[in-house]
């Protein structure tokens, strides 16, 4: 989760209905609350996509088709980090992993994650989601 990104979504949507109170600055204010809202509408369609689209990808899927339903990644790893870029301990690196794309969702902790062999073809795929 974005925790920064949600905040200034949120302060962005606040700020703009408070200058809309201002004559000289009214402007300003359509602007950020049309930013709130779009900001907040991508995040919502990107994380529809992510939902609608994983269950589809089975071992075996070329990386192409992966991207063709989920887009690109927000981060790549080559297996040996976790979700947020941390190292993994040595028990968790499986060998037949040479990279990982990870998707994030914007405004709630779930993150979906791709994990691809040399060939790049899909070996596995997982889904976190924080209670």
């Amino acid at each position: 989760m974005c925790v920064p990104c949600v905040i200034a979504i949120v302060l962005a949507f606040l700020a703009g209905l408070v200058l809309l109170c201002f004559r000289r600055v009214r402007w300003v204010g359509v602007l950020l609350i049309v930013m709130a809202v779009l900001s907040a509408g991508y995040a919502v369609f990107l994380d529809r996509r992510y939902q609608r689209s994983f269950p589809l990808i089975v071992a075996g899927d070329s990386e192409q088709r992966v991207r063709e339903l989920l887009g690109r990644p927000a981060s790549i790893t080559d297996g040996t980090k976790s979700e947020y870029g941390y190292p993994r301990a040595a028990s968790e690196v499986r060998s037949d992993v040479a990279q990982e794309y990870w998707y994030y969702c914007v405004y709630a902790p779930h993150v979906w994650a791709v994990s691809f062999d040399r060939e790049r073809n899909v070996v596995r795929t997982y889904e976190l989601i924080s209670p």
